[in-house]
């Protein structure tokens, strides 16, 4: 019965962005996905923490390991999607590749500068936005939310096998 309530908790979340929150300017930013996934993530994997914890059992356990890796799938998933359709800038490239049949790679590089550089931009004040960047003059630096984002990332890295830069 708990997984069909995790599924329904899935399906439901997926069906209001669909048709609801997809629609609202807040939910087309980063800030607004992220926390639409983290918020109704976070209280059902604390209910079924709070269910192992008021009783105790292998049961309780696994649906509260259960409904950690279902929200992280799901969520995860959901937010390649998200990034990849909101992207665009890779399927542009693949679009006017197949509008024009051939293009080198100058002359692809010369047609979506200007995007790149946008996205460039973009990027930046995402992450000054989240208050991960701080400006230092004309020149941006790490702010401390950001280092600790950066270690964390970093350790992760580092015990999935990955190759941390020093």
């Amino acid at each position: 019965m708990p997984l069909i309530l995790i599924g329904g908790y899935i399906l439901a979340h997926f069906l209001l962005y669909i048709f609801i929150f997809r629609h609202r300017p807040f939910f087309w930013s980063e800030r607004g996905i992220f926390l639409f996934h983290f918020t109704p993530a976070l209280m059902l994997v604390t209910l079924a923490f709070g269910a192992f914890f008021w009783r105790p059992s292998f049961n309780s356990f696994a649906l509260f390991v259960g409904a950690s890796a279902a929200c992280g799938i799901y969520s995860l998933s959901f937010l390649e999607c998200w990034l990849l359709s909101e992207g665009g800038y890779s399927l542009r490239i693949l679009s006017e590749l197949v509008r024009r049949g051939t293009a080198t790679p100058e002359e692809l590089e010369l047609q979506f500068f200007d995007m790149s550089a946008q996205k460039k931009v973009g990027r930046l004040e995402s992450l000054l936005d989240l208050n991960l960047l701080q400006t230092d003059g004309n020149c941006f630096r790490l702010s401390p939310r950001g280092r600790v984002l950066a270690k964390v990332m970093s350790l992760i890295a580092g015990v999935a096998g990955f190759r941390v830069p020093g």
